[in-house]
C-alpha cells in the first residue's frame, strides 16, 4: 500500500494520461492521499488539465486522506469526494521552483493561498521539506512547504470602546486579541472609535494616530488606546434682577 502524505505535486507533464499520478502494469495497490498539494499537471494530448487523471489497473483503488488541495480534475474525480478536499483552487496560489531554504527547491505557498492552516495536523509531519517546523499557524499547510509565520499581538488600552481591524484579515477585535500573518508580509491595522470615545493612538510597533502599517520580520505588539468622552452636564443660568 502506499500512503503520500504533506506532498506537493506540480507541473508534470504526461503524453497521454496520469499527469500528477499514475499507477500502472500493477494491481491491488492501495494508495492514500491526504494533505497533498496537486495542481498544474498536464497532458500532452489536448493541451488539457488532467491534475489528478489517475491510470489505474483494474484491482488497484485510490482514496482520499482528506485535506488535499486539488486543481483541475481529469478522470477520477470521486477519489476527492472528500467535505475536507479543495478541489478546482487556483495555481496561481502556489509559488514558482525556487530557493526558499533548506536542502532543495521549493513551491513557496503565497499569502493568500487556500492551503494556508487548511491541513489535519494530526497527520502532519513534524516538519516541512526545508526543515521548518509545523505548524507555522493555527495548523498545518497542506502540502511540502509550510509558510513561515509570525504572530501580532493586540492589546486594546484606554479603558474606552473601540475596534482594530487588519489588511489583510486576521485581526477583528475589541479586546486583546492576536493574529497570524505570513512572514515578511505588510499589515495594516485600523482603529475606530465608538461613538462616547476617542482613539488615542498607537504604541508599541507602531505610534500615531494614523493608520498603522507593519512588516511582519518578527513577531510584533501593538497596543491602541481609546478613552471614554467626558460627560458634561450643563445647567441653566438664572439671573435675579
Amino acid at each position: 500500500n502506499t500512503k503520500i502524505i504533506n506532498s506537493t505535486i506540480t507541473e508534470n507533464r504526461a503524453r497521454t494520461t496520469g499527469a500528477g499520478i499514475m499507477s500502472a502494469f500493477s494491481s491491488n495497490i492501495l494508495t492514500t492521499m491526504t494533505n497533498t498539494l496537486v495542481v498544474d499537471n498536464t497532458v500532452a494530448v489536448g493541451g488539457f488539465a488532467e491534475d489528478v487523471a489517475l491510470y489505474l489497473t483494474t484491482n488497484d483503488t485510490f482514496v482520499s486522506g482528506g485535506n488535499n488541495m486539488i486543481g483541475a480534475l481529469g478522470a477520477n474525480v470521486n477519489a476527492f469526494s472528500s467535505m475536507t478536499d479543495l478541489v478546482n483552487v487556483s495555481v496561481e496560489q502556489l509559488g514558482p521552483l525556487q530557493d526558499n531554504g533548506g536542502a532543495t527547491l521549493t513551491h513557496a505557498l503565497l499569502a493568500d493561498s487556500l492551503a494556508i492552516n487548511a491541513a489535519n495536523s494530526s497527520a502532519c509531519p513534524a516538519l516541512d521539506q526545508r526543515g521548518v517546523l509545523r505548524p507555522q499557524g493555527s495548523g498545518c499547510d497542506i502540502g511540502a512547504f509550510e509558510l513561515d509565520q509570525f504572530l501580532l499581538n493586540l492589546t486594546i488600552d484606554g479603558g474606552g470602546d473601540g475596534a482594530v481591524v487588519s489588511s489583510p484579515a486576521g485581526i477583528n477585535c475589541t479586546e486583546d486579541c492576536m493574529g497570524t500573518f505570513a512572514a515578511g508580509s505588510t499589515v495594516s491595522l485600523t482603529a475606530t472609535a465608538s461613538s462616547d470615545a476617542t482613539f488615542m493612538g498607537w504604541s508599541g510597533a507602531c505610534s500615531g494616530t494614523a493608520v498603522c502599517q507593519l512588516t511582519l520580520d518578527e513577531s510584533k505588539e501593538v497596543t491602541a488606546t481609546f478613552v471614554t468622552n467626558e460627560k458634561r452636564i450643563y445647567l441653566p443660568l438664572i439671573m435675579r434682577p
